[in-house]
């Protein structure tokens, strides 16, 4: 595949090499979301201990 063809260059899986910026976009919610769950889980222990 040439680059001029208008296409992104993949890779042999199908898969972009460089994830597009909404993608980086929604792993920081999923990792926002899981600290604020670690964060909840631990309060919660120890108000309970």
């Amino acid at each position: 595949m040439s680059a001029s063809s208008g296409q992104a260059a993949t890779t042999p899986t199908g898969l972009s090499p460089v994830p597009e910026p909404s993608t980086y976009g929604l792993m920081g919610v999923i990792a926002l979301i899981g600290v604020v769950a670690m964060k909840r889980r631990k309060a919660r222990t120890a108000s309970v201990a």
